[in-house]
């Protein structure tokens, strides 16, 4: 990473507010709203079959800011990708979302994954839409083969948006989603120290590049003295070889010309 890019990354995390930060991300269409809307208890972000969500969207709750994201590979442009991936280098969490019924992970969440897994983001895989399904624990399996390259599995948890919103106390309780909530509130300290190490390393690699910078400029600047040094011993030199060498100019030895108008000029 180049120094401006660590720079850029240490002010967006300095400047980001105490609150612990949470990203959901995804695929379009797999249920993100719908997560975040039963996650805060109200319906504050849009959900709809058609694509609501063009830009970062965020709500603070319970010293938590959920931001909603336009979602992987929502338009052909990437700029909505774009616009989440600038979010996921400084939120301390990443919920990631793939919908049951979508079956296993595709390629483009695979390699997304790894991505982030090799950035070292902390990771939640949220499993949504388990109420439309009766194939979860085989879903499930697969995608946890799909994730075999972690050495350290993520957590995955699966939920369903939709009971949380029931009438009826049990059903609620099947959607998970206190579950999903408990475990982010019991690891929101640690997350928290992470962010604060996250600084310091970056802080580390930037005063290391700023130094091997000036090394750098400084052994530049010390090449270029010796050189101007040698070029003007050397000019010396051959002014001294000048000057001792003797030569007939008009029957005049040329050690007596030397002050000579003639010469005088170029300082002789």
């Amino acid at each position: 990473m180049k120094l401006n890019e660590n720079m850029e990354q240490l002010r967006a995390l300095v400047a980001r507010p105490s609150e612990l930060q949470v990203a959901v991300y995804g695929k379009y269409n797999h249920g993100k709203s719908s997560l975040l809307n039963a996650l805060i208890g109200e319906e504050f972000f849009k959900t709809a079959d058609i694509r609501e969500t063009v830009k970062l969207k965020s709500y603070t709750k319970k010293n938590v800011t959920w931001v909603d994201t336009p979602g992987l590979d929502a338009d052909v442009a990437q700029k909505d990708d774009n616009l989440a991936n600038e979010l996921l280098t400084t939120s301390d969490l990443l919920l990631f979302v793939h919908s049951v019924n979508e079956g296993e992970l595709d390629s483009k969440e695979v390699t997304f994954l790894k991505e982030q897994y090799k950035n070292k983001r902390n990771i939640t895989l949220v499993l949504t839409q388990i109420d439309k399904t009766e194939t979860l624990h085989s879903v499930q399996s697969v995608i946890e083969k799909q994730l075999e390259f972690m050495t350290q599995p993520i957590e995955i948890i699966a939920v369903s948006s939709k009971r949380a919103s029931h009438a009826n106390e049990k059903i609620r309780e099947k959607s998970h989603i206190n579950l999903l909530l408990n475990t982010i509130d019991a690891n929101k300290n640690k997350m928290l120290e992470l962010r604060e190490e996250e600084k310091a390393i970056l802080k580390n690699k930037i005063q290391s590049k700023i130094e091997k910078r000036l090394s750098e400029l400084n052994e530049s600047k010390q090449n270029l003295l010796t050189e101007v040094y040698e070029l003007e011993n050397e000019f010396l030199k051959d002014v001294e070889n000048v000057k001792n060498y003797k030569v007939a100019y008009k029957g005049i030895p040329f050690k007596s010309l030397i002050g000579h108008s003639t010469f005088s000029s170029h300082g002789f």
